[in-house]
């Protein structure tokens, strides 16, 4: 076994091998001179703290053990800010830990809670102490720069009171469970004032938690994209411990990418972690390394009385550290050396079982992170429905989403694509399939025994079917088993109600008439029922009730051809195994006879399922499983040593809040794809190189990833996944939800502004802010040279909604509105240098333009600025040692035929010579766009580049805010069909953009109006032939009603503009003209077909190589392409290629940064 860093585990032998488990608390358990009685007697401990304590000072700046235990102070005083509490908690748990191992009490297993899960893994071995440390701060800044405040309520009561309690459900969200009677809620501060209002008025005991943030919930979200990017720069190794996850609630010995981000956002499960712990084997020896004791007391609670458990609280509140270390050595002391080895190999991975919900999970918004990824699915459900499954699900409308007829094919859908989804990104096959009632049916279909088509088929008539059956109702009772609930029902004389479900040990559900549940509620609650609660639905399902729809169903169900199961399937009809021939029978039985959903489980354990992963929406299965789990009596070691169905706690694959990191992470090294005999059913093509429909089901194991491409500040800085950037497209092309796609799937987009209004500006960047809920996004600014004014108020605009990333458009010089916005904010960091609130990501042309931005702004505009009162003093001073721009993206100038390949190393150099002559300013990124294809983005990260940026491509998806006319015009583009005219925005100077040339006459028609501008001082100039010709079938309107229209729109926003016009007849002539490209425009977002030949489209050779690409697959129409999914899709596909020519020449491959 390979020992932690930094020290090696004491040797033992391998008799009496006594479970001893470590556990780590988190949050809530720091006070002020926690430990400090230790610190105080043992040296060692001592030693190993200002050891800890010298490294966060040497990261940053300050001194934790100074700030703990300072005077006046008292012992267990809230210690509440994140910036010492966090590292705080760490260094008790690690330093206590150590000590115990050096002086021989040597864990076989580790067990923490929250931010005790740092520890635990810095003990394991997954990760080195100062990388710990980090991961601890980067998650401080993350959560303090983005989450709102919140907070978190304990309540000391049966967890299910959640469930049954709308106030505690729409008000909060479940953080944890700790035991039987203590569960954790997270919320909004005004939403947990309710709640403890109402726990008060029903008499439920509560405490608040000293936290300012609602961790494991939804809040946490907006630190996702951030702290994730950084987590996967980061390598998790194989624990040389094994963990008692409160994470999974199971005994895990791999480590996901993003484990310590999902330890923040999902609900703790101590309660289960627990039980998988009682699992490990006889007299369980627990060790409490926190700093209070909380775990101790909270195992207590979940063990049976009169456990043979020995429980060893440490550190308290107390002031007896060093006493109650010595108590544990004694009683070490009387063991035989070897109860406490840990030289155990690491177990054999256990059996996993895939488990689909049934009707009661669905919830309106399912799916929402699904639909985009599997687009070929959904198509084919909306064909066999008849209805679109998206907006069922997402809409809700006229709550049709809780009709079986409706529900039932909607959960089919959403469990099918949560299966690929999570099958997709681990490569994982199951040994066993399960569903509860309707969840079967995706058990089935995951299994080989039908394809997914034909199981939405059967989904669907079975819905209709059961739905008909009206008139009955349901209840669940909880508190009762299976043997009291029959004699009180019949003792009562209630002959007319069926069991239905048998969920866990102790939740039961029954069917049948109304009246007669609702007679049944008095004595079952008199026999000893703690719940009893009428469930929404109108029908008694699995019951007797149900027989004419099982008779016709069956007949509907011969018509079918069913394969044997690839993978072994288990019934809910008399708890079997699912074959060919059995499954019409079982499939209608199925109405009639009740779920036997507990048994099925512990058959399961039976044959070893150790992991259960939940596909669907919510943890319905996973928190049932739990409670079976828990009920089980402790099972006995086995011959080998290794716990009969140890470790066997249910995890959910789809947690219930929404995530905005609903795109899939990147990519991360799968198991070898199955034998090729073994069924793939549910097949979801995902686009990779060469092809985009042939993604195998489960890729090989590779080294380079997409998140190890471009630059790692630029993923830091910004905040996202991938050094890839979607540029904004003018008018709001690249819309409000194209931006938020991107940025709730950890990327960075751009909202485009130019030609939209300033007034509106501010509209839209206040719907993203909402969107995104503040994870990273950006707006576009476009240069305004004969309306500066306009330029000012977009900026004023950008600094009153505090837009932190702005990228700037067809700059030909460093304008006094871009340095405002820079320098606005910009302060002293510790270390003397200047730290910019604002970034700044330009793009540029020309070598002279990126020297320009890439140094620092010129003297003469920051003065003028100072003495306008537009920047204050300091940020002035602190202009001489910052640099313009962030970022540079180098883009090719059309017509010039220069392409950004070649500009690249010329920029990369001017930028290291001006970064050289500053002397410790900030290096400069340099990325490129025209980027459509895996391998030109492959090729731009090969040659340096330390980002890429996709333009026009983005023009043709679902989000982009264009007509569909223009999207069907754009996916059939070739990468010849473009060609460059002038600029309308910047006609003055001469610029080119990239427009679509096939089928259109605006390039030979923008060609010619610029041509007769550069010719002539005026209009009067122009021939009477040609200005007929303009207007008539140019304009197909009088220069006269068009001038009226300027002096209306133009005018109202720069008046200077018509003064100017009435003063020269160029301006004047150039405002006409102006106005026919932005026509070109208007018309194309319009999608007037009658005007289809003066579109102006804007459009690159980029999309034509995309084009190419997805030519074939789902991706070749713009309904299947979205923002997110492309980026996804270049990203992974640029990696592979890269890991292919490393490979193929021989050298390593890691992370570029």
């Amino acid at each position: 076994m390979n020992a932690p860093h930094g020290f090696t585990l004491p040797e033992a032998a391998d008799t009496d091998a006594r479970p001893v488990v470590f556990m780590f608390s988190g949050q809530g358990s720091q006070y002020y001179q926690m430990g400090r009685d230790l610190f105080e007697k043992d040296g060692h401990f001592r030693g190993l703290m200002r050891d800890l304590d010298d490294r966060v000072r040497r990261m940053r700046g300050r001194s934790v053990l100074e700030h703990i235990y300072m005077d006046g102070r008292m012992v267990g005083e809230h210690c509440g800010h994140l910036e010492f509490s966090h590292p705080a908690i760490f260094m008790i748990e690690f330093a206590l830990a150590r000590v115990l191992i050096d002086a021989g009490v040597a864990p076989t297993h580790l067990l923490g809670a929250s931010m005790g899960e740092f520890a635990s893994c810095a003990i394991a071995g997954a990760l080195p102490v100062d990388e710990v440390l980090e991961a601890i701060f980067e998650q401080i800044d993350a959560v303090r720069e983005h989450c709102p405040e919140g907070g978190m309520l304990a309540i000391l009561h049966d967890p299910e009171l959640y469930e049954a309690s709308a106030v505690l459900r729409e008000g909060s969200e479940l953080a944890g469970i700790n035991f039987s009677t203590h569960f954790v809620v997270s919320g909004k501060p005004e939403a947990l004032h309710e709640i403890k209002q109402w726990l008060h008025a029903k008499g439920v005991l509560f405490q608040e938690l000293p936290a300012r943030y609602a961790f494991h919930s939804s809040m946490m979200d907006s630190a996702a994209p951030g702290y994730r990017a950084y987590l996967r720069t980061k390598t998790l190794q194989r624990p040389s411990i094994p963990l008692v996850s409160c994470l999974h609630g199971q005994v895990v010995t791999e480590l996901s990418d993003d484990y310590l981000w999902e330890m923040v956002r999902r609900p703790i499960l101590l309660r289960s972690a627990v039980a998988a712990a009682e699992g490990l084997g006889a007299e369980v020896v627990y060790v409490d390394v926190g700093p209070a004791g909380t775990m101790a007391n909270f195992v207590k609670y979940n063990l049976n009385k009169g456990a043979a458990r020995r429980i060893f609280p440490i550190v308290t509140s107390f002031a007896r550290d060093a006493e109650n270390l010595h108590k544990l050595k004694e009683y070490c002391a009387r063991r035989t050396e070897a109860a406490y080895t840990t030289r155990h190999s690491m177990k054999e991975t256990s059996k996993k079982a895939i488990v689909f919900p049934g009707q009661g999970s669905q919830k309106t918004g399912m799916g929402a992170d699904l639909f985009d990824d599997f687009p070929e699915l959904v198509a084919k459900a909306d064909a066999i429905l008849g209805y679109s499954i998206r907006e069922l699900c997402l809409e809700n409308q006229g709550g049709r989403l809780g009709q079986t007829e409706y529900t039932q094919p909607a959960l089919y859908v959403v469990n099918a694509m949560t299966y690929l989804r999570w099958r997709d990104r681990t490569g994982g096959t199951p040994d066993f399939c399960a569903g509860h009632s309707l969840g079967e049916y995706n058990a089935l279909a995951a299994a080989g025994v039908f394809d997914f088509e034909t199981g939405l088929r059967l989904v669907q008539k079975r819905g209709e079917l059961m739905a008909r059956s009206q008139g009955g109702a349901m209840a669940a009772v909880i508190g009762l088993g299976e043997v009291e609930l029959r004699q009180e029902l019949e003792q009562s004389g209630l002959h007319t109600i069926d069991v239905a479900n048998f969920n866990s040990p102790d939740q039961i559900v029954i069917s049948g008439p109304k009246d007669a549940l609702e007679r049944a509620r008095e004595p079952l609650e008199k026999r000893g029922a703690r719940s009893f609660i009428l469930l929404p639905v109108s029908n008694a399902f699995h019951s007797r009730y149900m027989e004419p729809a099982a008779g016709e169903f069956a007949a509907y169900l011969r018509r079918f051809r069913f394969d044997g199961p690839a993978t072994p399937v288990v019934s809910n009809v008399g708890v079997g195994l699912y074959t060919a021939e059995s499954a019409v029978e079982l499939l209608s039985k199925q109405l009639t006879s009740p779920v036997r959903w507990t048994e099925g489980v512990e058959l399961l354990l039976e044959r070893g399922v150790a992991e259960f992963i939940e596909c669907g929406p919510g943890q319905v299965l996973t928190r049932l499983i739990q409670k079976i789990r828990a009920a089980r009596p402790a099972a006995s070691p086995s011959a080998n040593g290794s716990p009969a169905g140890a470790s066997a706690a249910a995890t959910a694959a789809a947690p219930s809040a929404p995530t905005p990191l609903a795109a899939p992470p990147a990519p991360t090294p799968l198991a070898a794809p199955p034998a090729p005999s073994a069924p793939t059913p549910l097949a979801a093509p995902r686009a990779t190189p060469p092809a985009p429909s042939a993604m195998p089901s489960a890729p090989r194991a590779r080294k380079m990833e997409a998140a190890w491409l471009g630059d790692a500040t630029f993923r830091r800085d910004y905040g996202v996944r991938y050094a890839y950037v979607a540029g904004g497209l003018p008018r709001g092309i690249s819309s409000v939800d194209l931006v938020a796609k991107l940025s709730r799937a950890g990327l960075l987009g751009f909202l485009g502004t130019a030609g939209i209004e300033v007034s509106r500006v501010g509209e839209l960047i206040g719907r993203v802010q909402r969107e995104v809920e503040g994870r990273p996004f950006g707006v576009s600014i476009s240069s305004s040279p004969s309306s500066p004014a306009a330029e000012e108020k977009v900026v004023d605009v950008l600094l009153r909604y505090g837009v932190r990333n702005v990228e700037a458009i067809g700059y030909f010089q460093v304008s006094p509105a871009l340095v405002r916005y820079r320098l606005k904010g910009l302060t002293r960091g510790a270390d003397g240098l200047p730290v910019p609130r604002n970034r700044l990501l330009v793009r540029v042309l020309r070598p002279e333009l990126a020297e320009a931005f890439a140094s620092p702004p010129p003297e003469d505009v920051v003065e003028r600025l100072l003495a306008d009162g537009a920047i204050g003093r300091e940020e002035a001073e602190l202009a001489r040692r910052v640099a313009v721009a962030d970022d540079l993206c180098l883009e090719s100038e059309p017509g010039s035929g220069v392409e950004v390949h070649a500009l690249l190393p010329v920029v990369r150099r001017i930028r290291d010579d001006v970064a050289a002559r500053l002397g410790g300013a900030r290096r400069v990124r340099v990325g490129v766009t025209g980027v459509g294809h895996p391998s030109a983005i492959a090729a731009a990260f090969f040659a340096g580049a330390d980002f890429v940026l996709s333009g026009a491509l983005n023009q043709c998806t679902a989000e982009a805010a264009t007509s569909e006319a223009v999207k069907r015009m754009l996916e059939r583009v070739g990468v010849q069909d473009t060609e460059s005219v002038p600029s309308g925005d910047l006609l003055e100077t001469g610029a080119r953009v990239q427009v679509l040339k096939k089928g259109l006459f605006f390039p030979a028609r923008a060609a010619k109006l610029h041509q007769i501008y550069c010719l002539h001082e005026s209009l009067d100039e122009v021939s009477e032939k040609t200005k007929k010709q303009i207007q008539e079938r140019f304009f197909r309107r009088s220069f006269g009603e068009v001038y009226q229209e300027i002096t209306t729109t133009v005018g109202a926003r720069s008046p200077d503009e018509i003064e100017r016009a009435e003063r020269s007849p160029k301006h004047k002539m150039a405002l006409l003209i102006r106005w026919y490209f932005d026509q070109g425009h208007r018309l194309a977002m319009g999608g007037d077909e009658d005007r289809r030949v003066d579109f102006q489209v804007l459009c690159d050779p980029a999309l034509g190589a995309f084009n190419h690409w997805v030519k074939g697959s789902s991706l070749e129409s713009w309904r299947y392409r979205h923002a997110d999914d492309i980026a996804e899709r270049l990203m992974t596909g640029a990696a592979e290629l890269l890991d292919e020519h490393v490979r193929r020449f021989g050298a390593s491959s890691g992370p570029h940064s």
